[in-house]
């Protein structure tokens, strides 16, 4: 009889967010997919991508106004990585999980994403190295940045988080108390290592 060592399989990378098409917008379009790319999208409606090995654009048509979970299942540096505004970034409702070991940046991932509401309560992604602009316009937003941002190992760097969450205080104006908002307890913590989140 032989004998093998079983090891433990490390979580496979994951990013889920929803999108709620309307009836004049039904069309994601997933540009700046970055290296490195070994993933697959399932698009929350019965259909999923090809295997996606190298950087490109990809995008899918929703039939009706239903809310789709979309998931990028593997390995994915980034995407919407510029500031470009993509057909469909306006539909984002929530971000439901970012568990990944591969992706690298946020930059400019969800900028312009006015109907986003809700973030995950945890971010897993120790290896992203750029926050900038990840949520700036986000207007909606009401929950609180996910836990992980305060312990994650690229806080201290200032780039990291340039304008993330500007436009939250920005659209209240300056003058408003910062306690009055509910991202204010956790900027606050990231206000020493980040550009400052007020023009």
């Amino acid at each position: 009889m032989s004998l093998r060592w079983l090891f433990p399989q490390a979580n496979p990378d994951v990013i889920r967010f929803t999108v709620t098409p309307t009836a004049s917008a039904k069309t994601v379009t997933l540009e700046n997919l970055t290296a490195p790319c070994n993933c697959f999208i399932d698009w929350g409606d019965g259909e999923r991508s090809a295997q996606i090995v190298s950087a490109t654009s990809i995008s899918h048509d929703y039939a009706d106004t239903t809310p789709r979970q979309i998931t990028i299942h593997g390995v994915l540096g980034g995407f919407w990585n510029s500031t470009v505004s993509s057909a469909g970034k306006t539909l984002v409702t929530s971000v439901d999980e970012i568990n990944s070991r591969s992706l690298v940046s946020l930059a400019h991932t969800f900028r312009g994403c006015t109907a986003l509401a809700t973030l995950p309560a945890t971010l897993d992604a120790p290896n992203i190295v750029d926050f900038s602009y990840a949520f700036y316009q986000c207007r909606s937003v009401t929950s609180a940045l996910p836990a992980l941002w305060l312990s994650h190992p690229n806080a201290a760097h200032a780039g990291c988080f340039t304008d993330c969450f500007k436009s939250l205080y920005g659209q209240y104006g300056t003058d408003r108390r910062r306690e009055d908002y509910p991202l204010h307890r956790i900027c606050d913590e990231e206000e020493a290592a980040a550009a400052d989140f007020y023009d």
